[in-house]
C-alpha cells in the first residue's frame, strides 16, 4: 500500500498536478503583484469567475463519479481526491495483470500443444471433410491434451482462440498438399503416443 501511496504522491510533484507550479501559472496568468496595485479589478474579478468555475467542476465532477455534490469546497476537494487514489490504485492492479497476461502471451507455444492442435486439425478435417474452426479445434486438442502427461495448468493458456487462429492458416497450407503428416506419421516422430 505504501508503494500505491507514494506513486499517487509522486503524480502531484509533476508540474500539472502540483499545487506550487499552478499557484505560479495562476499569478502569471491574472498578473498577480505584477505592478503597484496587487491585481486589477477586472483580473480579480476574472480570478473569481474562474474559482467559481472550479468549484462547479468539482460538484460536477462528483456527480459524473456517482457522487452526491457538496457545497463545501475543502469536503468536495477531499471526496474527489478519495476517488481518484481509488480509481489510481484500480488502474495499476489492472496494469499489472495485463503485464502477466501479456508475458504469458509472449511464451511460444509448447511443441507438444502444437502437435495436438495439428492433430486435432487432420482428425475434424478428415471427419468433416471441411477445415474446422477455432471454437471446435480448442475443444478436440484439450480432449487430446487431456490424455498427456502433462497438466491442465501448463497447456490451457496456450489452446486459446488467438493462439489457434495464428496456427489455423498453417494448418490449412499443409492439409491443402496431397502428402500432409498423418496423426500416426506425428505420433511415431515425436513419440507421443497419447496423440493418437
Amino acid at each position: 500500500m505504501n508503494e500505491l501511496n507514494d506513486a499517487y504522491a509522486a503524480m502531484f510533484r509533476r508540474d500539472s498536478f502540483s499545487v506550487s507550479r499552478v499557484a505560479e501559472k495562476i499569478n502569471e496568468e491574472f498578473e498577480i503583484g505584477c505592478s503597484n496595485e496587487l491585481i486589477s479589478p477586472q483580473n480579480l474579478a476574472l480570478l473569481v469567475a474562474e474559482l467559481a468555475s472550479e468549484r462547479m467542476s468539482s460538484r460536477t465532477a462528483l456527480v459524473t463519479m456517482n457522487q452526491r455534490p457538496v457545497d463545501d469546497p475543502h469536503e468536495a476537494r477531499e471526496q474527489i481526491d478519495k476517488l481518484c487514489f481509488e480509481r489510481f490504485t484500480q488502474l495499476l492492479k489492472i496494469s499489472s495483470r495485463t503485464k502477466e497476461s501479456n508475458t504469458a502471451r509472449a511464451k511460444p507455444i509448447p511443441d507438444y500443444v502444437e502437435f495436438a492442435l495439428y492433430v486435432a486439425h487432420i482428425r475434424l478435417l478428415e471427419r468433416d471433410g471441411k477445415n474446422p474452426g477455432w471454437r471446435k479445434l480448442q475443444k478436440r486438442a484439450s480432449d487430446i491434451l487431456g490424455r498427456s502427461s502433462q497438466k491442465r495448468d501448463e497447456w490451457i493458456k496456450f489452446v486459446t482462440k488467438s493462439r489457434i487462429e495464428k496456427l489455423l492458416p498453417t494448418f490449412r497450407e499443409i492439409t491443402q498438399k496431397p502428402n500432409y503428416p498423418s496423426p500416426e506419421y506425428v505420433v511415431w516422430v515425436t513419440e507421443f503416443n497419447w496423440l493418437a
